[in-house]
């Protein structure tokens, strides 16, 4: 049955922030290190309101949130070979 029926109406409110930081620290051409955090926080809601009967009526809500550090070290040992660890 459509919502339209019960005189119910739909709202949809998403929210999508992500972000991100890095910082690169180079000690000579061979060294440099480096920094990176980023994440996102999206949430997405849906709500029936208004409605002639209870039934109609309600919300559905969805989020993802994460987050990450992650860090990494490179050394340039020839022209043709790194070294690079990363946590």
């Amino acid at each position: 049955m459509p919502l339209s029926r019960y005189n119910a109406g739909v709202s949809t409110l998403p929210r999508y922030y992500d972000y991100q930081l890095m910082i690169q620290k180079d000690w000579s051409a061979n060294h440099s290190a480096r920094v990176t955090f980023f994440g996102s926080d999206d949430v997405f809601k849906s709500t029936v309101s208004g409605g002639s009967s209870a039934d109609t009526s309600g919300t559905l809500g969805l989020a993802t949130r994460f987050w990450r550090l992650q860090g990494l070290y490179r050394q340039r040992l020839t022209d043709r070979s790194d070294f690079k660890v990363t946590a």
